[in-house]
């Protein structure tokens, strides 16, 4: 199977980054201190000796960088919404592997069920901004 890359609109992208940007925050947010920040911030502790916090200008760089280039290759590669969630799942799958690998490789207390944990998440949110990018700005120019 042979992908050729169409043109985007700008108006496409913009309004897929604007998506993905915002739902990676708001997921981000719930999952680090509504649903698992417990989990987080018990783990966080033994590797900061404090509460988990976060400095939300590397954070927001993270998110917008993550947003473009997610927003970019969902609808490069998807014919369709269950195109655009897999190809979100695997590009999460791959950043977020990526970090906490790496975390597992230098911190020590960065432990095995952080990084299940956390690339698990990853791969959901990946999912739901992919489809979501897609049905917000999936027509092609």
């Amino acid at each position: 199977m042979t992908y050729s890359i169409p043109m985007l609109s700008t108006s496409s992208y913009i309004k897929g980054a604007v998506t993905a940007f915002v739902l990676f925050i708001l997921s981000d947010l719930l999952w680090h201190t509504v649903l698992l920040g417990d989990f987080y911030n018990s783990r966080l502790e033994a590797i900061n000796g404090a509460a988990m916090t976060a400095n939300p200008i590397p954070a927001m760089i993270f998110e917008a960088i993550a947003a473009l280039g997610s927003t970019y290759f969902v609808l490069a590669l998807s014919k369709s919404l269950f195109d655009a969630a897999k190809h979100g799942a695997i590009l999460a799958l791959m950043m977020i592997s990526a970090i906490n690998l790496v975390n597992h490789t230098l911190l020590l207390q960065w432990d095995v069920n952080l990084v299940l944990v956390d690339i698990s998440w990853g791969v959901v949110t990946g999912l739901i901004v992919g489809a979501a990018t897609y049905a917000v700005a999936g027509k092609r120019a």
